[in-house]
């Protein structure tokens, strides 16, 4: 039976293994179009912190984590280079007319879906479970897609409806930074 939850400190070590198993490293060509994880997931002991705050959706099939959805603070990743560079894009974005210093924000990701089970939904109920989460706390999302990473971004801006607002480069790659009010999302 598949059910969406929060995620826990013990699903650690599953979630590592689900974003290790999506990396673009280690994946096919013909795999990396349906979408990928850039870089990797999250050290076990953040993916842990992570769980408990702000928090992590997952979806399981039985016992085995199938899906996944993060939410973290730019202070959890201090000193993650790829992050900082995603910041100071951002610091010169406008969302729906403002800056985005103006909104509580939070990142979005890492989020994945199990090949085995993309194109049914999944992606969907975990966005709503990790909007419900982090509904109180923050007002809008941000999530940064590799520009080569088309399935991933349409999966994001034609799926989920989030807004493309700004664009970064880092180790020689292209990035979209993408963003969603919260408010808009809630059930």
């Amino acid at each position: 039976m598949v059910t969406i939850r929060r995620a826990r400190p013990e699903d650690a070590h599953p979630l590592s293994q689900l974003l290790e198993a999506n990396t673009k490293e280690n994946l096919t060509a013909e795999e990396r179009e349906e979408g990928y994880i850039t870089g990797g997931g999250p050290p076990e002991d953040a993916l842990a912190a992570m769980a408990e705050d702000p928090g992590f959706a997952v979806t399981a099939d039985g016992n085995e984590v199938i899906g996944c959805i993060g939410a973290s603070t730019f202070d959890q990743h201090e000193g993650q280079s790829v992050v900082e560079t995603m910041a100071d894009a951002c610091s010169e974005a406008d969302f729906r007319g403002e800056s985005l210093s103006a909104y509580r924000t939070f990142l979005y990701g890492p989020a994945i879906v199990a090949q085995d089970y993309r194109g049914r939904g999944v992606l969907s109920d975990m966005f709503e479970t990790l909007v419900e989460t982090v509904a109180e706390e923050f007002e809008v999302g941000l999530a940064w897609v590799a520009n080569e990473n088309q399935a991933s971004y349409a999966a994001h801006t034609d799926g989920l409806g989030m807004t493309p607002i700004t664009e970064f480069e880092f180790n020689d790659d292209q990035y979209t930074v993408v963003a969603f009010l919260v408010s808009e999302r809630e059930s």
